[in-house]
């Protein structure tokens, strides 16, 4: 399932991640492009972010708490850990009978990369890895970033995050945790990676991306 921004009651834009989600809203209320944006997930409200003259507030609809937060979403008042680098690692859980090789008609292979840009006044870059294939679509999930210059970004190829990954005897994931997506061929003859009714990606071409440098944002 993927977390949905609506702005006015209308969904305005689609991540796999909560991060995701949670920068986009934040980008339209810092930029006035509306006072109130809400952050679904399987279509009900978990969150509202809200402008009050010149100040930030973050509800959670759970707990029912607002609190106020700084342009970063960060809790005013809140002293925030210091961030520590950390290598995440793939966590290996067993070996399971391997499965017939399928092909993709779109000639996509499992451990090819898709890239999305998203953003306004700003661009963002997302990544996604392919794990599994089947002869229309495909099976992929969200990995990390790194910057290698002041405004480009790289994939890290194989980073699930915390993810428990369970591999078969041709190295493929099981699809436990997995997004299920279509791909669709493009006017340029490209083909694409629907992310949600108006989101896609592309294929990944090897070179570094342009991506807003930090702290260059709004």
């Amino acid at each position: 399932m993927a977390y949905t921004v609506a702005v006015n009651s209308k969904d305005v834009y689609e991540s796999l991640t909560l991060a995701n989600a949670k920068a986009h809203a934040l980008m339209h209320i810092k930029n006035d492009y509306a006072h109130t944006v809400s952050i679904k997930y399987n279509d009900k409200v978990f969150a509202k972010y809200e402008k009050k003259g010149k100040k930030l507030y973050y509800t959670s609809v759970n707990t029912h708490q607002t609190y106020e937060i700084d342009s970063k979403g960060n809790r005013v008042g809140e002293k925030t850990a210091k961030a520590v680098k950390t290598v995440k690692t793939v966590k290996t859980v067993k070996t399971v009978k391997a499965k017939p090789e399928v092909k993709n008609n779109a000639g996509v292979k499992i451990g090819d990369i898709f890239c999305a840009s998203w953003g306004y006044d700003q661009t963002n870059v997302d990544w996604y890895q392919v794990v599994d294939v089947t002869a229309s679509g495909c099976y992929i999930l969200p990995i990390g970033s790194k910057r290698v210059g002041f405004d480009t970004v790289m994939p890290v190829k194989n980073d699930f995050g915390d993810r428990d990954v369970l591999l078969d005897a041709n190295n493929k994931l099981s699809k436990k945790g997995v997004f299920k997506r279509t791909l669709v061929s493009g006017y340029d003859g490209e083909v694409y990676l629907r992310l949600s009714s108006f989101a896609f990606a592309r294929p990944w071409n090897g070179r570094a991306k342009y991506e807003t440098p930090i702290g260059m944002g709004h």
